[in-house]
């Protein structure tokens, strides 16, 4: 997992000892440390059920995470081959999801795993 956020302070705090470093253990302490940061976002699967838990946790009485996830994967599949975003909407309110419910779903999916969707859901 991450640490806590990185703050101005931290940042001068690394500063002053990459700093005080010959320079090629100053090269790799600041690589090592690009790399730490870049594995701090989280993934394309935990973003997408985090935006779901926030907006309509709900939909989490239907079924599990993983559930959720591969559902997300299919409505992106879906797109991919044509359907639009409306259209996996109400696929999923033909199951007797909400708006609401179906809407966080479509939206999570393209902005967590088919980007290329967007201009679908904006």
């Amino acid at each position: 997992m991450c640490s806590e956020p990185q703050t101005p302070r931290d940042a001068a705090y690394a500063t002053a000892i990459v700093a005080n470093m010959k320079p090629v253990r100053a090269i790799f302490a600041l690589a090592l440390g690009t790399v730490a940061l870049a594995g701090c976002s989280p993934s394309p699967e935990d973003a997408f059920i985090q935006s779901i838990k926030d907006d309509t946790p709900q939909v989490f009485d239907r079924g599990s995470e993983t559930e959720a996830i591969e559902l997300g994967r299919a409505l992106c599949t879906n797109m991919d081959d044509g359907s639009s975003a409306h259209d996996a909407a109400g696929m999923l309110e033909g199951l007797g999801w909400s708006i609401a419910e179906a809407g966080t779903v479509v939206i999570a999916a393209v902005d967590n795993f088919c980007p290329e969707h967007e201009d679908l859901v904006r």
